[in-house]
């Protein structure tokens, strides 16, 4: 989704960074209404510097909240593997028999603990920075609650998919995409609030 997977779930850019990130797993609220506590009237940019970190810090809680470890895992495991497995495949079954072997082989490492008790330090230094992204974003925060709430709930939805049903031959040269569509709020976010995917915002520059 933005440009810092730290500060909230990405659009898978890197599924990875999903798998290992930490997850609660306990259900609060879902909606873009319970996305954060910040005012959603007002525009992304004119938050203060403690206004952008409250809403980084409570975008990161409430992806953690939605998404269990155990989900984000599958869907890193999955996707990868449904990607990699294909690279070198003799067929499509070939690359599905590869893909299943690779998946449970993933889901059977154990979960990285050597980073427990630094989330909170990584969350602060990633949410210090929020600010700086919203430069020239002329979106409201309602509008960033609904995208960050859409991307969620479609993440959610791809915890029971089989990836490796879908696994085919490939190439070096292919590329990954994203596992889920752009929801149609985000789309919309990304064109208001560029520097928030990873774009420069230049029409700021003449006014």
């Amino acid at each position: 989704m933005f440009r810092s997977s730290a500060a909230f779930v990405p659009v898978l850019a890197s599924l990875l960074a999903i798998a290992g990130g930490c997850s609660s797993g306990s259900e609060g609220g879902s909606g873009a209404g319970a996305v954060s506590s910040v005012d959603s009237s007002k525009r992304v940019d004119s938050l203060s510097d403690a206004e952008a970190k409250q809403y980084c810090e409570d975008g990161q809680s409430y992806t953690t909240s939605q998404m269990k470890a155990l989900d984000t895992k599958r869907i890193g495991c999955g996707f990868t593997a449904q990607f990699t497995a294909g690279i070198g495949a003799q067929s499509d079954a070939d690359a599905q028999a590869k893909c299943r072997t690779q998946f449970d082989e993933c889901m059977n490492k154990p979960d990285d603990a050597g980073d427990a008790g630094t989330g909170d330090a990584e969350t602060d230094d990633s949410c210090a920075s929020f600010k700086n992204q919203t430069q020239g974003c002329s979106a409201t925060v309602g509008e960033m609650n609904q995208c960050v709430a859409d991307q969620i709930a479609a993440l959610k939805a791809l915890a029971g998919k089989d990836f490796c049903a879908d696994a085919k031959v490939r190439t070096q040269s292919d590329q990954p995409g994203s596992p889920v569509a752009t929801p149609a709020s985000c789309t919309a976010l990304a064109s208001k609030c560029p520097s928030l995917f990873g774009g420069t915002d230049d029409s700021s520059n003449g006014g």
